[in-house]
């Protein structure tokens, strides 16, 4: 029998707990897994990384009637402020339409001038000659009155001496048919003055009347009034303001985008003639996957940073999202007409930033807390 012994390796014994994490490290594995696909999926898997594009905030700027484009005083990409000259149109058609109306309404002035003034003659006359007719009539009846006033003594008179025989019948008649023609007349004087005066009081009332229409002449015709008049009519009023419509001018403040047309091009009405990029502050756009608008809300803040220059960001909030879930293509897939569906958020920048309009960005969420 040998004495050798057999190499068997001794078996080292473990703590009991030990041996039991070890026999379970599946279990552990499994665990970490899930931590981990928890904490990818709440810090990053709900909050990818959106791409987005500051807005462009646009205005065409177009003539409200054809006509024939002039002048361009403004070039692409030129800055220009509110009420700054673009473009002028040709108003040669406008003008002449302009000198013809106002050749016509000298004309007519002038007439209505002569008409107003030979109406302001004829009551003035007419006013003169009722008070001249009423100064005659009342100096006749003073007269009359006087007559009849000494034929009335005398007819007395002589009736005394025609009793005592001194005058004869025929000198005392003579007088009382003087007397007697005399008093119709005494009586149709105050109605003759009155009627004379209602006539006149109707004359002036027509001259107040005609003053306060305006057909009487108040002004010199040839002076600087008649041309104000002229300049005051609604019609020559409306031409001159289709002529400063032919004057493009830029309604805000930004930069000139694109010109459409050339000089000497006719342009239509309601056409724009030229492109004017509003300098307004940037606001970004972006859209995000149905999957994941449970998780963007209105005051959210997010990093918007240019690809241009990743290292610089920004803060902004989301100030709007659209309430309804909408579709757009998505052209990055080569599948023709393939449709993703999300919702459209606006955010805001805050402070002062070097976004350029039009500029593709990179939007991330700001994390406060992994949980």
């Amino acid at each position: 029998m040998s004495k050798l012994t057999p190499n068997v390796p001794r078996y080292k014994k473990h703590h009991p707990l030990f041996r039991r994490l070890m026999g379970g490290w599946s279990f552990l594995v499994w665990l970490a897994m899930i931590v981990v696909t928890y904490l990818c999926y709440r810090g990053g898997g709900a909050f990818l990384p959106l791409n987005g594009q500051v807005q462009v905030i646009k205005e065409n700027v177009a003539c409200l009637e054809t006509a024939r484009l002039s002048q361009i005083k403004v070039s692409p990409g030129q800055k220009i402020k509110r009420g700054e000259l673009i473009a002028l149109l040709d108003t040669s058609r406008i003008e002449q339409q302009i000198a013809q109306l106002t050749a016509k309404l000298r004309q007519e002035r002038q007439l209505e001038d002569l008409e107003a003034l030979d109406r302001q003659r004829r009551l003035m006359t007419d006013a003169q000659d009722l008070r001249k007719i009423i100064s005659e009539t009342e100096i006749q009846q003073e007269r009359d009155k006087s007559t009849h006033a000494v034929l009335a003594e005398r007819y007395q008179t002589l009736a005394g001496f025609l009793e005592k025989g001194l005058v004869s019948n025929s000198e005392y008649f003579k007088v009382g048919v003087e007397l007697a023609e005399l008093e119709p007349n005494l009586k149709k004087y105050p109605a003759l003055i009155a009627q004379y005066q209602q006539d006149l009081a109707a004359v002036l009332r027509m001259q107040q009347e005609t003053e306060a229409a305006g057909l009487t002449l108040h002004r010199d015709p040839q002076g600087q009034s008649l041309e104000a008049s002229i300049e005051s009519d609604p019609q020559l009023q409306a031409l001159r303001s289709s002529k400063e419509d032919h004057s493009l001018r830029a309604a805000a403040d930004g930069s000139v985008g694109l010109i459409y047309f050339q000089q000497g091009e006719v342009v239509s009405a309601g056409v724009p003639v030229a492109e004017i990029i509003k300098d307004v502050p940037p606001v970004v756009e972006a859209f995000v996957p149905e999957t994941l608008t449970v998780h963007v809300f209105v005051g959210q803040q997010y990093r918007v940073s240019s690809l241009m220059t990743p290292n610089q960001s920004y803060s902004a909030t989301v100030t709007a999202i659209t309430p309804e879930i909408i579709g757009q293509v998505d052209a990055a897939n080569s599948m023709a007409k393939r449709v993703i569906r999300g919702r459209r958020l606006l955010l805001t920048p805050s402070g002062s930033t070097h976004l350029l309009p039009g500029e593709s960005v990179m939007i991330e969420v700001v994390r406060k807390s992994w949980f």
